[in-house]
């Protein structure tokens, strides 16, 4: 439960989260909304009970034998508008038998919220472009009080899977069924709360634009319902944080933080175009992104050695609180940034991060010890170098929200062994 509950990210609140949901009507849209198979990954039991009962294998070179040779072996119909074959009809009760104490999106929330009144409409797949479904689910949103929206695909290994590995596709973004509905909402001007599943991230205009809130909780097992309701409701505050940069579009690959300096979105030219002509060239969401229900505040940056030896330990001490009234916690990032080298260096680095929980306006001091050895690079003789220069050192709650920084240096370059390299600072919270 506690892998679920964390796993999840907030991306976006209006301050429309936690939702008090005491007799309120709340509608649930969706496909996702009613399945216990999509709370599960490509790599999961249900994944591979949906290949044994008659799915097709998109993994090269793998057979699987089945007993449901009739299902497997006849020719399938396809959701509209794409070649993802529709589920064998029993996917849900076999998967309903093999976690009974798994509830969907829908029932959860109506055993959650006995005192309000939960209804749902399919309105569209998890894939395609099928739109049939779209005006019963806007009547049912325009007579609620909010709208929780599953968008999304199902992860797995089956050809009537929408992401996996061999399920390809050239874009990153919600199939048409979804995004086109996100856009009706959004232009009723109906409140509506976005929960995404899937192996990727979500990345959608729409949801940017209109959504109140936006929930990453990419496949999160046989507790990820509960999980999803108790973030809504408040009973989870969400602690989550992008482990990836989120890219509006597939044309910006590739997309990632630690580029090389001068590159990417940090390319830093002398040009009329900032942009794209269509799309800005930074992340829709950076590295290490992610909100909470509480506040936080970074003092205090010290570093207790700002010029060190090759083989010496930069200590640092920062200081968080939390201004808000809620418990909550937050995971304090510390990047490197190497400012001139023999090579071209990545424009940051994270070579630290820490976890911590934090009673309303209580503050905590965090040390972190980082080693010369975690920004060791390979150098034109293929060598682990440990250079000399001056870094930059980056404190702050993703790779973009920096709040705190300053600088150390090394005084001379050493060379070392690859298996003596350390790869994250340690750290200890202080009283």
């Amino acid at each position: 439960m506690q892998y679920a509950r964390e796993s999840l990210v907030l991306l976006k609140n209006e301050n429309i989260l936690p939702l008090i949901t005491d007799n309120k009507k709340i509608a649930i849209i969706g496909h996702l909304g009613k399945s216990v198979r999509s709370l599960f990954g490509g790599y999961s039991y249900m994944s591979v009970v949906e290949l044994a009962m008659g799915a097709r294998n998109t993994m090269a070179g793998i057979e699987v034998q089945d007993s449901d040779v009739l299902w497997r072996n006849q020719k399938k119909a396809t959701y509209p508008g794409s070649m993802i074959e529709l589920e064998i009809p029993k996917l849900e009760q076999v998967a309903r038998k093999a976690y009974e104490h798994c509830n969907n999106i829908f029932e959860e929330f109506k055993t959650a919220c006995p005192t309000a009144e939960v209804s749902y409409e399919y309105g569209y797949p998890y894939v395609g472009d099928d739109m049939s479904q779209h005006e019963p689910a806007l009547k049912l949103a325009e007579e609620s009080d909010i709208t929780i929206v599953t968008v999304g695909g199902k992860y797995g290994w089956g050809t009537s899977c929408s992401t996996g590995e061999g399920v390809d596709s050239s874009s990153i973004n919600l199939p048409v069924c979804q995004e086109a509905f996100l856009e009706k909402l959004g232009e009723k001007g109906i409140p509506f709360i976005v929960v995404h599943l899937d192996g990727r991230p979500i990345s959608s205009n729409a949801a940017d634009k209109y959504a109140q809130a936006i929930i990453e909780a990419w496949n999160p097992g046989e507790y990820g319902s509960q999980a999803i309701v108790e973030t809504i409701t408040g009973k989870n505050n969400p602690s989550g944080r992008l482990p990836v940069s989120i890219a509006y579009s597939s044309a910006q690959a590739p997309l990632y933080y630690n580029h090389s300096q001068g590159s990417s979105y940090h390319v830093g030219t002398d040009s009329p175009f900032s942009t794209y002509i269509d799309l800005p060239h930074t992340p829709r969401y950076y590295f290490g992104y992610g909100l909470s229900y509480s506040t936080f505040e970074y003092s205090g940056l010290n570093v207790e050695n700002k010029e060190i030896k090759p083989f010496e330990q930069v200590c640092i001490q920062i200081t968080v609180q939390n201004i808000s009234d809620r418990t909550g916690i937050e995971t304090v990032q510390v990047y490197v940034r190497d400012k001139v080298a023999s090579m071209v260096r990545p424009e940051r680095e994270l070579v630290g991060f820490c976890k911590v929980v934090l009673e309303p306006n209580e503050s905590k001091q965090i040390e972190f010890s980082i080693s010369p050895s975690q920004f060791a690079f390979l150098d034109e003789d293929m060598k682990w170098k440990i250079e000399a220069g001056e870094f930059d050192l980056l404190v702050g709650s993703s790779a973009n929200d920096i709040h705190l920084e300053e600088k150390f240096s090394i005084s001379e370059s050493k060379y070392m062994a690859s298996k003596d390299r350390n790869f994250y600072a340690s750290h200890k919270i202080l009283d």
